[in-house]
């Protein structure tokens, strides 16, 4: 199943570590971008978003999209300036946001504006700051893990939002949320599910909610409702 995500063979990737490589490089020719930005080579300012947000609508043939944002503190910034620069990038298939779990919400705002995308068929975002995933850790790194783990709760308004949003992306085929740790409880993660079981062409759903504070019941409903999407194909909880 981890592999259906990238089954496809992908156009050769080019990664950028500050705005000023991305903004002098050839933009129409990107198709694949990996752009991973840390405080100390990111050159950030007022106008981050703003310069990153231009930058990306002159990528007219971008296909895939990585933007890792976890090193940076990104919930200063308009994202959702972001998000409408993607609008243009017609083409845009696939979108793998990184951002951490202090602010899952902000990291939404790229997503958004993309919710009557003709063509983005899988939406990938990582919203923790763990640095693999809980099913590669020991026991006891786990417990470890789960003391120092910083708690956070979020409007349920918002889940629903997030889930509404992805529901209208009519073409999304493959969708992956982490959301470990972050404290959305059983109804916050209802309230996404019950817009994902509408997503007509959903095949492949990945949902990490370690430590998110769901119960048994609601852990069995949401295998239920999410089984009542017509074209899913594979769906992996990882809880």
């Amino acid at each position: 199943m981890g592999n259906t995500f990238f089954k496809k063979k992908q156009t050769q990737q080019t990664m950028f570590k500050n705005l000023n490589e991305l903004a002098k490089s050839s933009l129409q020719s990107h198709k694949n971008i990996l752009i991973s930005l840390d405080r100390y080579s990111a050159q950030l300012n007022d106008d981050f978003a703003q310069n990153l947000s231009s930058s990306l609508q002159q990528c007219v043939n971008l296909q895939i999209l990585k933007l890792y944002l976890d090193k940076i503190p990104y919930k200063q910034y308009d994202l959702s300036q972001i998000g409408s620069a993607l609008v243009k990038c017609t083409q845009l298939r696939n979108l793998i946001l990184g951002g951490n779990q202090n602010d899952l919400q902000n990291l939404m705002e790229i997503v958004l504006p993309l919710k009557d995308s003709q063509n983005l068929q899988m939406v990938v975002i990582l919203a923790t700051s763990l640095v693999c995933s809980p099913m590669f850790l020991s026991d006891e790194q786990l417990k470890r893990m789960e003391k120092k783990m910083n708690w956070n709760s979020f409007e349920l308004e918002s889940m629903a939002e997030i889930g509404n949003a992805l529901v209208r992306c009519t073409k999304l085929r493959s969708l992956m949320l982490s959301l470990i740790g972050l404290k959305i409880g059983n109804q916050g993660v209802l309230n996404i599910i019950s817009a994902l079981e509408n997503c007509l062409n959903i095949q492949y759903i990945i949902l990490e909610l370690y430590y998110t504070q769901i119960d048994d019941e609601a852990q069995q409903k949401i295998r239920r409702q999410l089984k009542k999407a017509k074209k899913l194909v594979k769906l992996r909880l990882l809880m």
